[in-house]
C-alpha cells in the first residue's frame, strides 16, 4: 500500500480562519470606541459594583455591553471591530468592580486595615487595583492568540457561539430591514 497521498487533516488540526481576514482594512482602534467603551465601563462597573455590595453577586457586563455597543456603532456606521473594542472596554469594568467589591471588604473584616480612611487603606487599595488590572492586560495580551486558536479546536460553550452568531447574523441587516428569524438550536442552549 502506497503511503504517497497525503492525510486528510482532522477538524482538530485545521487552521484557524479569523472572522476578519488579516487582507481587510477595517477601523478598529478609534477615538469613538474606546470613549464608548469607557462610559460603558464606568456605568457598567458602577452597577456591578452596586450589585455586588447589596446582593453579593455580580453579572456578566459583556452582554448589555455588546448590545449598546452594536446599537452605537451601527448607528455612527462603525465596524465590527470598533464594536468588539468597545464591547470588550466596557465589559472590564465588572472584572475591576468585582475585584475590588469583594478583596476591599475582606482586608477590613481581616483587620489587614484599621479603617477605610485615605492614609490607612484607601490609596493602598486604589495601588492595588490599578497593579492588579495592569497585570490581568499583560497577561491576557500574551496568552489571547493561544486562547483563541484553542478555542476554535475545542467545544465552545453554547452561550458564545450563539451571541457570535447573533453578531453575524445582527451585521447583515440594513436599518430597517425586516430581519430573518433566528434559526435557534435548542441542544446547544441545553446546560451540558
Amino acid at each position: 500500500m502506497s503511503t504517497d497521498r497525503p492525510v486528510p487533516a482532522s477538524p482538530s488540526e485545521k487552521k484557524f480562519q479569523p472572522y476578519v481576514p488579516e487582507s481587510m482594512e477595517m477601523r478598529e482602534f478609534t477615538w469613538r470606541a474606546i470613549l464608548l467603551g469607557l462610559a460603558m465601563t464606568i456605568v457598567l462597573g458602577a452597577a456591578n459594583a452596586y450589585l455586588g455590595l447589596r446582593a453579593g453577586i455580580t453579572i456578566a457586563a459583556t452582554y448589555p455591553a455588546a448590545v449598546i455597543a452594536m446599537a452605537a456603532m451601527r448607528a455612527w456606521k462603525g465596524s465590527l471591530l470598533e464594536e468588539n473594542i468597545a464591547r470588550t472596554a466596557g465589559s472590564i469594568g465588572e472584572g475591576i468592580a468585582a475585584g475590588a467589591i469583594f478583596t476591599i471588604p475582606a482586608f477590613l473584616i481581616a483587620k489587614a486595615w484599621p479603617s477605610f480612611r485615605p492614609g490607612d487603606a484607601y490609596w493602598k487599595s486604589t495601588a492595588l487595583i490599578m497593579v492588579g488590572s495592569i497585570l490581568g492586560v499583560l497577561f491576557i495580551s500574551l496568552v489571547r492568540r493561544v486562547m483563541v486558536e484553542a478555542g476554535q479546536r475545542q467545544q465552545v460553550e453554547p452561550n458564545r457561539i450563539s451571541f457570535v452568531d447573533a453578531l453575524r447574523w445582527l451585521r447583515h441587516a440594513e436599518p430597517g430591514e425586516e430581519l430573518p428569524r433566528l434559526k435557534v438550536n435548542p441542544a446547544a442552549s441545553t446546560p451540558s
